[in-house]
């Protein structure tokens, strides 16, 4: 998709593969599972491509922000140099997109400039905005209001990665993957619902630990356990609902980290968690 463009080769792509399915009313599209933008050499974090097209999608964002700059900035100084005040930056530097080191967290920011990516985070959530907006509507080109839109978001996207607050508009309902943060069960589920919108806690369940004899690290029970209390915080938070990933098992992963995910073992037989689910 080039970044200039208001037509993208996946709106097209998209359109035409809704439109068979336009008279399937019980149907939701999860568009990107836990998406990073922008760079693909740096999945699951918000860094740059510094390809052509990213560099005249940040050059023209930067001149469409000085719209909001102050009256006193506007009057006192070039638009140049209303954006080098602002990031520290030296009267020679250019108005390049930051460096990866200006991402790093440091209590001496010497020789780097966090303020610009900052900036540029908020440039990345504005861009993955307008991506998710053009592919609802392209799903709702195929005539079907009925049919629900999201995207899948882990807990990630209070943090550094797409938030679901900047493309909340575009979608039916926002969601959150409940999965690492244990301590913060609550807190991922009030945060990332927008005012406005249901809030899912579509994909939640347990990964697997071992310890390092290569025994778990959870008990059958203690997983069971663990689930109650992410299924009944996603409510508590103020959620729509739960969805647990996953019913059966993934017993064809290639990835010992989620091959032992599910309410049901290798062999077929249930898990305490599937009887804690049928009680919640």
């Amino acid at each position: 998709c080039d970044w200039s463009s208001d037509v993208c080769s996946s709106d097209l792509l998209i359109a035409a593969f809704t439109q068979r399915f336009a008279h399937v009313p019980d149907l939701s599209w999860d568009f990107i599972n836990e998406p990073s933008a922008t760079s693909p050499a740096r999945v699951w974090s918000m860094r740059p491509n510094y390809d052509a097209h990213e560099q005249r999608a940040w050059q023209k964002w930067l001149k469409e922000q000085e719209a909001h700059f102050s009256p006193e900035e506007q009057e006192a100084l070039h638009s140049e140099e209303v954006w080098r005040e602002r990031w520290r930056l030296s009267g020679n530097d250019a108005l390049s997109l930051p460096d990866l080191r200006d991402f790093q967290d440091e209590h001496i920011h010497q020789g780097t400039h966090p303020l610009r990516a900052l900036t540029y985070r908020l440039f990345a959530q504005r861009v993955f905005a307008d991506w998710a907006e053009a592919m609802a509507s392209a799903v709702r080109s195929n005539g079907n209001p009925v049919q629900r839109i999201t995207v899948g978001q882990d807990e990630g996207g209070i943090w550094d990665r797409p938030n679901t607050h900047f493309f909340a508009d575009s979608v039916d309902f926002t969601t959150n993957h409940t999965w690492w943060q244990n301590d913060d069960l609550l807190w991922d589920s009030i945060i990332t619902k927008p005012p406005h919108k249901p809030n899912v806690s579509q994909e939640t369940g347990i990964m697997f630990y071992e310890k390092v004899d290569g025994t778990h690290w959870r008990t059958p029970e203690d997983a069971a356990r663990l689930l109650s209390r992410k299924l009944a915080l996603a409510f508590a938070g103020g959620c729509a609902g739960a969805i647990q990933w996953l019913w059966n098992t993934n017993i064809y992963m290639d990835s010992d980290n989620e091959v032992g995910i599910g309410f049901h073992r290798a062999d077929g037989t249930e898990k305490p968690e599937l009887e804690v689910f049928r009680g919640i």
